[in-house]
């Protein structure tokens, strides 16, 4: 990304950027690397993150079954691993220890010192507060909510770490992925053991304004003729609107793709051009 780009996005002034940026480079966090295309006049530079810079742990925890990566500072994997020991509904220090176990072994095998850790992101399987950093209340997390999941963090590593609900942090995934066929609007559709959506709006994550934006299956309601035999219980065993969310459930389930779990774990994309 050139400097320009930068002051584009931010709305910074570029002798601001440009002290920020060079900063970043002494500090070893960011590196020069090839030269962009020129639109008249010179070729800009272009910085990117310094993949030896550190280290990156990333945590996708379900309601039962997670999986922890670390990368480099470039987002390559260097090692994953995935686990079905573990159940959110055990609340979340015995969850949040297993998972801290789990990351340790990742570690452990990539030969990388936990000293080394930059940063911790961790994506839990219902609302989050992202601003405080706080799970919200959900029936199948019983003892999560208002949870100092960054605490929990602050004793085994020296990072900052970042709390999201995980359908927004695969809906940014999602864009990343293939950069080619990136949308600035879509809205990722997520199926598990309920319903969730990530919404991008103009490239960025909407949240609403309590910050629950796209928790679909809490707010279901279709109207049918005639009851649809339920092909699994919904989480909370049936709060209200659970019947209509059962319908959402399997009308959106229908035009999912599978996805790596396959019976427990669908996706839907919706792009918008």
């Amino acid at each position: 990304m050139a400097k320009a780009d930068i002051v584009r996005l931010t709305d910074l002034s570029l002798a601001t950027v440009s002290e920020h940026v060079d900063l970043l480079c002494q500090a070893g966090l960011l590196r020069e690397e090839e030269f962009g295309a020129s639109s008249g006049g010179r070729r800009p530079k272009l910085f990117g993150f310094n993949p030896k810079a550190g280290h990156i742990i990333a945590i996708d925890l379900e309601s039962t079954h997670m999986r922890v990566a670390v990368t480099d500072f470039g987002l390559r994997i260097l090692n994953s691993e995935e686990s079905f020991d573990v159940d959110v509904a055990e609340g979340p220090e015995a969850t949040l220890t297993r998972i801290k176990d789990l990351a340790f072994s990742v570690l452990a095998k990539a030969g990388i010192d936990r000293r080394g850790i930059k940063a911790l992101g961790i994506g839990l399987p219902g609302p989050v507060s992202f601003s405080d950093g706080l799970p919200s209340s959900l029936s199948i997390m019983p003892g999560w909510e208002s949870y100092q999941v960054r605490d929990f963090w602050k004793k085994h590593f020296d990072c900052a770490s970042f709390i999201d609900n995980n359908v927004y942090t695969m809906a940014l995934g999602e864009r990343w992925r293939d950069p080619a066929d990136a949308r600035e609007t879509m809205i990722f559709v997520k199926i598990g053991n309920g319903i969730g959506a990530g919404i991008v709006c103009n490239g960025e994550v909407f949240r609403g304004a309590t910050e629950h934006a796209g928790e679909i299956g809490a707010h279901a309601h279709l109207r049918r003729a005639a009851p649809i035999p339920a092909r699994r219980s919904l989480p909370g065993g049936g709060p209200p609107g659970a019947g209509e969310a059962e319908s959402l459930y399997r009308a959106v389930r229908g035009r999912a793709k599978p996805g790596p779990l396959d019976d427990d774990f669908s996706l839907l994309v919706v792009r918008f051009d």
